[in-house]
Formats: structure tokens, sequence, C-alpha cells
């Protein structure tokens, strides 16, 4: 990730996790801001209040291209549709043709 915004005073994303709270009687995570959020995660309660909260402080490249996202989840998002892991070619379909054949 890179740093964005000098005068705000995060300089890592972990840094947001002081807004997340896990509540013991249902052991979800609840936004300490806004209270409106909860999930069972605390990485997407920390996301939430990245996205919601404190929107283009930091931003995460693609690893892959030139582009850069204002989220860890939109970079995420980014990769899997645009950047989908190259299958090898397996011999599958042949090797089920000289099974077939033999028998």
């Amino acid at each position: 990730f890179t740093f964005e915004d000098p005068t705000h005073p995060f300089e890592d994303p972990s840094e947001l996790l002081q807004f997340v709270r896990k509540n013991v009687t249902d052991s979800r995570f609840y936004c300490t801001l806004c209270d409106k959020f909860s999930h069972q995660t605390r990485s997407n309660t920390r996301n939430h209040v990245e996205s919601k909260h404190f929107p283009n402080i930091f931003h995460y490249p693609c690893d892959q291209c030139e582009m850069s996202f204002s989220t860890k989840n939109n970079v995420a998002m980014h990769r899997s549709r645009k950047h989908k892991p190259n299958k090898e070619k397996t011999n599958d379909s042949f090797d089920q043709n000289i099974y077939l054949d033999k028998y």
C-alpha cells in the first residue's frame, strides 16, 4: 500500500483496527465509529472502517498492472476479475480418451 494523505495520523491500514471491537455476547465485530456495521470477521469490519470513514487515505497498487485502488478489497476484487490465474492445461481429456480406448 502507499500512504496518500500526509496530514492523516495513520501510517498503516492495520491502525484502523482500533475502531473495531468484538462483542462477546454475539461474537461479531462492530465498527465503533458508527455502530451501524457488524460482521463475523475482523478484516471485513476493518474494510468497512476504511471505505466508509477514511476513504482514499491509503492506496493499494495492483502487483500485476499499473492500477491503484483505495481499499484492499477493491484491489483484491480487481485481481480476481482482471488477472485470473492461468490454469495449466492438463492431460485429463487425453488420459480419459486412453482409458476409454482401452475399455
